[in-house]
């Protein structure tokens, strides 16, 4: 909201930047907390569709923000977008705490109407819920928790499957960065205008954004039917296809063959890759690392994880110009399709599944 509101009032460039730095923070406390939200209150039978709403909601508003730049002058984009930081401040207040949270601060009564909130207003003699017998759960994790925690954080850490989550969570975030996941859309809007398809720019942002929401969609409609494992391997697949065989395009273009008539050939491959990485790879940090992890650790895991996360994203950011610039782009292409293979190695060995797993049992 402050960010937005020093763009309406703020015609100063350093005002602005300290708007960007607000803003840095907010969506950095964002990816850290909304993950551990959804895990600490979703059931788990649709915890993969809530997990996914986050970057949902983050394709939106790309999507949102590529519309109303192409079509609205740039002094009235920040009067469109204000409203939604207001909304989610007012949902934030009128929403319980989880129940987690309130059984740390020993509020035991406000914890049941929490889970009870959470959970439909269930109660056992309806469909078997019992909220007595939840809280005990919870109660119980929070306890072994708070004993382990007084041994040392560090000491937790270290432990084989503490080591095991921290590690399988860090090499999935570096998989989804380095193939180019993120830096990926910069190179699709430059192909899109260059190509003889005759995009325009505003149409090229536009096509991307779409495919970005509709592959995040996807990923919400299907995580919980399909399952983590099988979501992420099977959009490593499509995404290495699809890098391959632009990179198998660009060579045979290079080697001086005439592949006008294929001009649609990149455009598709990168459409596939923005549309298959959205749906398979780009929400899973969000998702599995909450999951991943046993509960005493949570929370600091999820913080470390996160940190490599943007870290991996900047290195991507970073790297990829230079990386086209003194490459062919079939070398840089088949590249991040090799990454996208050792992730489908990933997926099927080191990967364990967490559909529907129990986050509240003891670990």
């Amino acid at each position: 909201m402050a960010f937005w509101i020093i763009l309406i009032a703020s015609t100063s460039i350093n005002m602005i930047l300290i708007g960007q730095l607000i803003t840095g923070m907010a969506y950095g406390g964002i990816h850290f907390c909304v993950p551990l939200f959804v895990a600490e209150m979703a059931d788990p039978r649709i915890r993969g569709f809530l997990g996914s709403i986050l970057n949902l909601s983050i394709t939106f508003g790309m999507l949102c923000a590529y519309i109303t730049g192409a079509f609205l002058d740039y002094s009235n984009v920040p009067l469109i977008i204000l409203p939604f930081p207001v909304i989610f401040l007012l949902s934030m207040i009128i929403l319980p705490e989880t129940p987690s949270s309130l059984l740390r601060q020993n509020k035991i009564e406000a914890a049941k109407k929490s889970i009870k909130f959470y959970n439909n207003g269930n109660d056992s003699s309806k469909n078997g819920f019992d909220t007595v017998a939840e809280i005990q759960k919870l109660n119980n994790v929070l306890t072994q928790r708070e004993l382990e925690r007084q041994e040392g954080s560090w000491k937790l850490i270290l432990n084989r499957e503490s080591l095991k989550g921290l590690v399988t969570g860090i090499c999935l975030t570096i998989i989804v960065t380095l193939s180019s996941v993120h830096a990926f859309t910069t190179f699709a809007l430059d192909l899109f205008t260059q190509s003889k398809a005759n995009f325009d720019a505003n149409l090229s942002v536009i096509i991307v954004g779409v495919l970005n929401f509709l592959g995040t969609a996807a990923s919400a409609v299907l995580i919980d039917l399909w399952g983590r494992r099988k979501l992420f391997g099977l959009g490593c697949t499509v995404s290495s296809a699809a890098l391959i065989a632009f990179g198998i395009f660009s060579y045979i273009s290079n080697r001086g063959f005439d592949m006008a008539l294929f001009y649609w050939v990149p455009v598709t491959c990168v459409s596939l890759f923005i549309f298959a990485s959205a749906a398979g790879l780009r929400p899973l940090p969000f998702i599995y690392t909450a999951e991943i992890l046993p509960s005493n650790i949570r929370h600091i895991g999820t913080n470390i994880i996160m940190l490599s996360l943007n870290v991996f994203v900047g290195v991507s950011y970073a790297t990829m110009p230079y990386f086209l610039s003194v490459c062919p782009l079939h070398t840089v292409m088949w590249t991040y399709g090799g990454v996208c293979i050792f992730g489908i190695v990933f997926s099927i060995f080191l990967m364990d599944e967490t559909k529907g797993k129990n986050l509240n049992h003891e670990s």
